[in-house]
């Protein structure tokens, strides 16, 4: 079963986000994590968690079917039940939905860390409605939080982007001995040459310093037009450095032994907040 856990949703349009899930599905993608970003500073609040039940709707929504009322907007504010995906209630085409949220860390100063510390916990509660909580670090210092106290699930970057933050294998190898998983987002190899040099590079140290576990392939893609299929990221991945066996379990089995530990780590938070009001 292939997984793409970084679709972003970064539009009013919805319509949008459908085309690349129904890109997605086309390309045989089952499990997808639509996600929201924010910036730790000081005094930010946690994002509504993505709306996955009207997303759900307008995928099921026959493509035949024209309406003239536009879809709501991504933004709009909603409870947390209406966020949380219902258990009962079909997925879009035999694609699971779920919920995740990157926590940009620039660094600009000491404290930003502990507001990413204050926003990972608030998202890893299981009334916020996120499956999944990632770390976006933008400097060295940063990273080096990430790797060693951040209680993310995965620590991605963009690996297209000059600045990206200096990857130290120490560094790497302590993140996975504490159950982290690295993302390799893959949409900057379409965003010209400078973008495509970077993530190369970028990727083969991760890669390497990670000695080529605990590694997942995601898209990122803003655009339908930047999505691949599984085959195609596996042959981009063997251009890493990674074994084709190592690239695939990058797309599948890494991605649901993290999906698996997410849930042990939100049911145990569950069961931990039971006992303390019992």
């Amino acid at each position: 079963m292939f997984h793409d856990l970084d679709v972003p949703v970064d539009s009013e349009d919805m319509h949008m986000l459908k085309d690349r899930l129904n890109v997605l599905e086309q390309q045989g993608y089952r499990v997808v994590a639509v996600s929201t970003s924010v910036v730790a500073s000081a005094g930010t609040e946690l994002p509504p968690c993505p709306p996955i039940d009207r997303i759900r709707a307008l995928c099921t929504q026959s493509s035949s079917s024209s309406s003239s009322t536009p879809p709501p907007p991504l933004s709009s504010s909603s409870s947390a039940a209406a966020a949380a995906p219902s258990s009962s209630s079909p997925e879009p085409s035999g694609i699971t939905l779920l919920a995740r949220l990157n926590v940009v860390i620039p660094d600009r100063d000491s404290t930003e860390v502990n507001h990413a510390q204050a926003l990972v916990s608030r998202a890893s509660n299981p009334s916020s409605g996120y499956h999944v909580v990632a770390a976006l670090p933008m400097t060295e210092r940063a990273l080096r939080h990430c790797c060693a106290a951040l209680d993310v699930d995965i620590i991605t970057m963009d690996l297209g982007h000059r600045s990206c933050p200096k990857i130290r294998p120490q560094d790497v190898i302590l993140a996975l001995r504490r159950g982290l998983r690295f993302e390799l987002p893959y949409h900057s190899v379409f965003q010209g040459s400078l973008a495509r040099r970077n993530f190369f590079l970028n990727g083969r140290l991760l890669a390497h310093a990670a000695r080529k576990h605990g590694l997942i392939l995601s898209s990122g893609a803003h655009r339908s037009m930047d999505i691949r299929a599984p085959l195609d990221v596996i042959n981009l991945a063997t251009l890493l450095g990674l074994p084709p066996g190592t690239a695939k379990a990058g797309l599948t089995k890494e991605c649901q032994q993290c999906l698996d530990v997410c849930v042990r780590k939100r049911t145990k938070t569950y069961r931990e907040a039971i006992r303390l009001i019992d």
